[in-house]
């Protein structure tokens, strides 16, 4: 797995040219969510698949507030929106994927 660089990385949530596409990373999720019900209802006592669906909910539930700090123009509430989601997307192996959803500069 991808370890994460320092977060001056987020900078390019600082220009308004290169602002994350949240329709993509609520894509994702809701895909990822998808997977982990089905998975937490054919495995329901494996913790792993339960944690998977409980990160993905919580990433789910940051882009209301994510897409409120973009609009606001509230850049630093975004930078830590960023780095919560690029943590949700590195413990679930998605650090692949970081650049792709606009979450780290490609």
């Amino acid at each position: 797995m991808d370890t994460l660089p320092d977060l001056d990385t987020f900078d390019i949530f600082r220009t308004a040219d290169r602002t994350p596409d949240l329709d993509r990373i609520e894509t994702a999720l809701n895909r990822s969510e998808k997977i982990a019900l089905g998975l937490t209802a054919k495995f329901p006592e494996n913790q792993i698949f339960a944690a998977y669906l409980a990160s993905t909910r919580r990433g789910l539930a940051l882009l209301p507030e994510a897409r409120a700090a973009l609009s606001g123009d509230d850049r630093t509430r975004l930078d830590d929106i960023a780095a919560e989601l690029a943590g949700l997307f590195t413990t679930q192996g998605k650090s692949d994927r970081l650049a792709d959803w606009g979450l780290l500069p490609g």
